[in-house]
C-alpha cells in the first residue's frame, strides 16, 4: 500500500534530479560562454578551448 511518506519520497528524489539536471545545464553553458569569451578577448589559447571556438572578429 502507498503511503504518504512514499509519495513524498518519490517526490522528493524527482525533485532532486531535476534540480541537479538544471544546474549541470546551467553550469555548461555558462562556462563554455566564458571560455569563448576568453578566447575571443586572447586570455586563453584556442588550441587549449574545450570546444572549437570561431573566431570572430
Amino acid at each position: 500500500m502507498t503511503t504518504m511518506r512514499d509519495i513524498a519520497e518519490f517526490a522528493g528524489a524527482v525533485a532532486v534530479m531535476a534540480l541537479m539536471g538544471w544546474l549541470a545545464a546551467w553550469a555548461v553553458v555558462h562556462c563554455l560562454d566564458k571560455e569563448a569569451a576568453q578566447v575571443r578577448e586572447g586570455l586563453k589559447d584556442a588550441r587549449t578551448a574545450v570546444l572549437p571556438v570561431p573566431l570572430t572578429k
